[in-house]
């Protein structure tokens, strides 16, 4: 990280900057990083950019330390440049190396220049090299890199995230194709994105309910209603078939959001826990079935939360007949219980109480 701070300098005077180099360089040397940190933050926010010495520095390099600074420090001092020949110096010195130690600093390095640039030619050499290395921390690196490359692009970068999603069978891509949506969209307060990115915890901790509702159980309070509504759907794909009480409870006050939307999510949501529910297994079926009829039947509710009331009906109605079967199944079981109990236990009795099913041999070999 050495190399990383000494490109951050005075503003106007190269000359100065090296003084100050040399300072840090006999501030640590003396084991005195509080001074060194004081000294950079003074300093961070007058940046004068020169690349010789570092790209210098890096070139003479013989420890995978000095390159993880130098790369980080060169990409410091170039940053939103878009520079393509530094890019290209950094790209050399990745392939050149492939360590993992410098390499995944490399990754960001490159990521800091081409910031936002849509660089085609970068994204392919990357994508490519993401996928051969067997780095793990080189793989991190471009993963970044790659992202950053359409930060603040929007829609723009659809094309890109579609390419990196078609790689299903690698954990790296798909993590990559989430960077780079967020990257994309970073700072736009994008609705759209804001509700999927909530939905998808519940994706993520779909077999753990307690642990999404500890999670997304406060964005369900969140001021924006496109966040609360995926909070909602979030709850009802982590906690479906569950009927998890605190889910239901954490749900029923969204019925009453101002949202038309988030009230459309709530019941959705709400027909996901309880689906395959009834009255035995969960006493809040009954009032849900309530609810749903009133929203769809009431001539002042709003058209899209009706809609939801619908395809909440439809989803707690799923596999009706199966669970009709499994009452009946449970229902004759009793029945049966009821007969079989009172013979058995008369039969307990006849053998002398000698036990079951010893008692019974007992008994049948006497006969």
């Amino acid at each position: 990280m050495l190399d990383a701070d000494l490109q951050i300098e005075k503003k106007g005077s190269q000359n100065l900057a090296l003084k100050v180099l040399s300072i840090c360089q006999c501030l640590i040397k003396l084991e005195r990083p509080g001074q060194v940190a004081q000294i950079f933050n003074n300093l961070l926010s007058k940046v004068y950019k020169f690349y010789s010495p570092l790209t210098d520095q890096l070139n003479k390099a013989t420890t995978g330390a000095v390159r993880h600074g130098g790369c980080l420090g060169l990409g410091l001092a170039a940053l939103g440049t878009r520079s393509v020949k530094i890019y290209e110096h950094l790209r050399e010195c990745l392939y050149s190396k492939n360590e993992a130690v410098s390499g995944e600093e490399d990754g960001i390095a490159m990521r800091l220049v081409l910031a936002g640039s849509m660089n085609q030619t970068a994204f392919d050499e990357m994508r490519s090299y993401i996928l051969v290395t067997q780095h793990d921390k080189i793989q991190r690196g471009l993963r970044t890199g790659i992202a950053m490359l359409a930060y603040g692009m929007l829609e723009k970068s659809e094309p890109w995230i579609e390419i990196l999603e078609c790689f299903h069978s690698e954990s790296i891509m798909s993590q990559t194709a989430v960077c780079m949506i967020a990257m994309a969209y970073a700072g736009s307060g994008n609705a759209e994105i804001k509700r999927f990115a909530t939905i998808a915890i519940g994706f993520v901790l779909s077999g753990n309910p307690e642990l999404c509702l500890s999670h997304s159980g406060m964005l369900s309070k969140h001021i924006n209603g496109h966040i609360r509504y995926g909070a909602a759907i979030a709850l009802g794909i982590a906690c479906a078939g569950s009927g998890y009480k605190e889910s239901v409870s954490r749900l029923e006050p969204l019925l009453q959001a101002k949202e038309n939307f988030v009230r459309q999510g709530a019941l959705i949501a709400l027909s996901f826990v309880l689906i395959q529910h009834t009255e035995s297994t969960c006493s809040n079926v009954v009032e849900f079935r309530k609810t749903i009829t009133k929203t769809i039947t009431e001539k002042s509710e709003d058209t899209i939360t009706k809609f939801g009331a619908i395809v909440a009906q439809g989803i707690l109605d799923a596999d009706t007949n199966l669970t009709d079967e499994k009452e009946e199944f449970e229902h004759q079981q009793k029945e049966l219980e009821a007969i079989r109990n009172p013979i058995i236990s008369k039969l307990y009795q006849s053998a002398g109480g000698a036990g079951m099913p010893g008692g019974i041999m007992q008994m049948c070999t006497s006969i």
